[in-house]
């Protein structure tokens, strides 16, 4: 009886061919590229785009120009810009790059300009990004990157021109663009994969 059985096993064995796997039906379970695979690589590369231009805007945000201090016989030491406001020898400053700073001298009384100007861009991008995140459950995460989309457009085009309170909104609206693009981004994903929407999403 027991020779018997394991030649009945044997035989289904031999009797179960694997069959071949159709191309459109691995698809269908594993996704193809749809509309979901081809919008989710866009909003990587957007971001990516977003991120980049931001992050070049920091410095022109953030840098200023070394101070150099004259003394008593006019030789000229590196001193911080304190210092050299309150030097009454004088000063000069050597300027390795454009910044706001050095575009509109924000230095010894005019030095409250640079920091209303950054305290100014993470405030206005660090509210109103609440509210885009609020506005985006209501009407959807396409609308929150098509208006951001914009922001960003109109606000390089402000970063671009030669006045002050211009470029330092225009800076302002680049920074919620990309962090709206940030979290815009991880809540469709997490949304969307591992669903049914993840092979079809339309």
């Amino acid at each position: 009886m027991q020779d018997n059985s394991q030649e009945g096993a044997y035989n289904r064995a031999d009797a179960y061919e694997p069959q071949a796997i159709s191309p459109s039906a691995l698809l269908a379970v594993a996704g193809d590229q749809h509309r979901y695979q081809k919008r989710t690589l866009l909003f990587f590369f957007l971001q990516r785009a977003v991120v980049g231009i931001v992050m070049s805007s920091i410095g022109y945000l953030f840098y200023s120009p070394k101070f150099y201090c004259y003394d008593a016989d006019n030789h000229a030491t590196e001193c911080t810009q304190i210092q050299a406001c309150d030097n009454a020898h004088g000063y000069f400053t050597v300027k390795e790059r454009t910044s706001l700073v050095t575009m509109f001298n924000l230095y010894c009384e005019r030095h409250m300009y640079d920091e209303y100007a950054k305290a100014f861009v993470f405030v206005f991008s660090g509210t109103i990004i609440i509210l885009m995140s609020y506005l985006s459950d209501l009407y959807g995460r396409k609308l929150l990157h098509l208006i951001m989309i914009v922001c960003l457009v109109f606000g390089s085009v402000l970063a671009l021109t030669r006045y002050y309170f211009l470029i330092v909104f225009g800076m302002a609206v680049n920074f919620l663009a990309m962090e709206a693009f940030i979290t815009g981004k991880k809540g469709y994903t997490n949304e969307t994969v591992g669903g049914q929407r993840s092979r079809r999403f339309n």
